[in-house]
């Protein structure tokens, strides 16, 4: 099993072994045993992220003596639950397409009236969808390095689809895209291939909020604010074209 996947079922195990009821750590042991085996070695690193992603609480009760630690999940904690299940729904739908590709062979994508294709069209479609999006509303800053760094918060892993389109047009730049959701970036330096690593969060939130030149800022600022007729704003309209969910880090729209 690919090691991330297998990192937040356990994430996401623990936290619904915690969601009816706060527990310590070798009742969550003994409570998830009939569906995973856990080590205490495997549950308390989970725990100690669970906790810093603020997606559980920790508190200490006096029990016989000695202090035992118990967990709480958040209300963050409860939202992580609810996109797990729907993120296993579209595994689950891969799954269900992939067995019947290895049943019928190559012509399975021609099978329009199946179900779990017509799915995996959609599953395509909102992937190859956010990723165009993506392509426009990307806003690059240039550090004081010279570096370019971007950040998005896409709802499917689009790095890849967009990674070779940015590396054509920014063939002689040093550029980093980060995806603060799924903690990967893409990274480019001149005149090479473009690769994926997983990133370490608290050194880019130090680059994006300290080191950021404010040329390119000023560019994408000014461009938005000489085109817009003020007569003409609509508000409604601008989300149509630009989703709220697009704005983290374009620059146009930070104040």
């Amino acid at each position: 099993m690919d090691i991330q996947l297998k990192r937040g079922l356990l994430d996401v195990c623990v936290l619904a072994a915690i969601k009816n009821e706060d527990s310590y750590g070798y009742q969550i042991i003994k409570d998830m045993k009939p569906y995973v085996e856990l080590s205490e070695s495997t549950l308390y690193p989970i725990l100690r992220r669970l906790e810093a992603a603020e997606l559980l609480t920790v508190y200490t009760v006096e029990r016989n003596g000695r202090l035992r630690k118990y967990y709480h999940i958040t209300e963050q904690g409860i939202r992580r639950l609810g996109d797990f299940k729907e993120e296993w729904k579209e595994i689950m739908a891969i799954y269900r397409f992939l067995k019947l590709g290895f049943r019928y062979g190559a012509g399975i994508t021609d099978m329009h009236a199946k179900e779990e294709v017509c799915r995996m069209f959609e599953l395509c479609r909102n992937v190859t969808n956010e990723s165009h999006s993506f392509r426009e509303f990307v806003r690059f800053a240039e550090l004081e390095s010279g570096i370019l760094l971007a950040r998005i918060k896409p709802k499917n892993f689009v790095l890849p689809l967009m990674a070779g389109h940015f590396a054509d047009r920014l063939p002689e730049e040093h550029f980093v895209i980060i995806d603060d959701n799924n903690e990967m970036g893409v990274f480019h330096e001149r005149g090479k291939q473009w690769f994926l690593s997983p990133i370490d969060k608290e050194a880019i939130e130090g680059l994006w909020n300290s080191e950021r030149a404010k040329g390119y800022e000023q560019l994408w600022k000014t461009f938005f604010k000489a085109i817009a007729i003020e007569q003409r704003r609509n508000y409604k309209c601008q989300r149509n074209f630009c989703a709220l969910r697009y704005r983290d880090y374009m620059l146009e729209f930070d104040n």
